[in-house]
């Protein structure tokens, strides 16, 4: 295994094994939304994705480079101007929500608390950290 692939709070995660000629042995190297955080830790041919994913998390975690975003939001996601916005899906059985109007997307704009809702249609699926940024670049 040579690459996994995985999201987390609506950010793309990409690692893969860095076998650059200058190192003596392979490591996993990182990035986050395309941007590379550098390497991580060592690649072994044993490794299994989740094990990678959780040391990942865990490397990231340590170094503050996932935005997290506040409950009850899930998502944190960039625009194309480099502002955060949190994306989070609502419940029919939310208070206060109308059970006939269904799921809603809700994003808010972390700096000025600007909030847009979009219906979700698609109730048993999440979005995807790209048609996250695909929703929001429309409303920027």
């Amino acid at each position: 295994m040579d690459e996994v692939v995985f999201e987390k709070h609506g950010q793309a995660i990409l690692c893969y094994v860095d076998r650059a000629m200058d190192r003596r042995m392979p490591f996993w190297r990182v990035d986050v939304d395309a941007v590379d955080l550098g390497h991580a830790f060592p690649a072994s041919p044993d490794d299994e994705r989740d094990d990678v994913q959780r040391r990942v998390l865990e490397w990231l975690a340590a170094r503050d480079a996932l935005r997290v975003p506040d409950q009850p939001f899930r998502w944190s996601v960039l625009d194309t101007r480099g502002h955060e916005w949190w994306a989070r899906l609502t419940h029919e059985l939310e208070p206060g929500m109308d059970p006939r109007v269904g799921r809603q997307l809700v994003l808010r704009e972390r700096a000025t608390g600007r909030e847009r809702r979009l219906s979700w249609m698609d109730g048993a699926r999440d979005p995807r950290a790209e048609e996250l940024r695909r929703l929001i670049g429309r409303l920027s």
